[in-house]
């Protein structure tokens, strides 16, 4: 068994970006498709919009946005690590504390998982767009 490369997973993405067909289920609402000319501009705008705030002075990444895009990816693999490990953690979340907050925390945890995979999708088709626009 092979890995699977991103070209392989967003073969039907790819075949959309040059057919004039309407977007692929899943693709971000705040980023114009890709045959607009305001593609590359939004889609920074909305992948500046999920990445640390401090990323935005970093000058290669707006001239580079699919190193820009990669990024954002592996920081939600990063933020769905996280969530995974805090409800693992429940114990340890609610050592002093009551048992309400521990299991509110947990709750944040897995929005917050959920939130990374939806975004990481969408973030994979905007990748594979900028590769193949640019």
């Amino acid at each position: 068994m092979h890995a699977m490369h991103d070209g392989e997973r967003l073969g039907p993405a790819r075949s959309w970006l040059n057919s004039g067909r309407p977007a692929p289920p899943g693709w971000p609402g705040d980023v114009p498709p890709p045959s607009s000319s305001r593609f590359e501009q939004g889609a920074k705008d909305w992948l500046f919009g999920l990445a640390p705030d401090r990323w935005i002075g970093q000058t290669v990444l707006h001239q580079y946005p699919v190193v820009l895009a990669r990024m954002v990816r592996h920081h939600l693999q990063a933020t769905l690590a996280t969530a995974f490990f805090c409800s693992l953690a429940e114990d340890e979340l609610s050592t002093g504390v009551a048992s309400h907050p521990a299991a509110e925390a947990v709750a944040i945890s897995r929005h917050e998982a959920e939130r990374a995979v939806t975004l990481g999708h969408q973030v994979r088709l905007v990748e594979e767009a900028l590769r193949t626009t640019r």
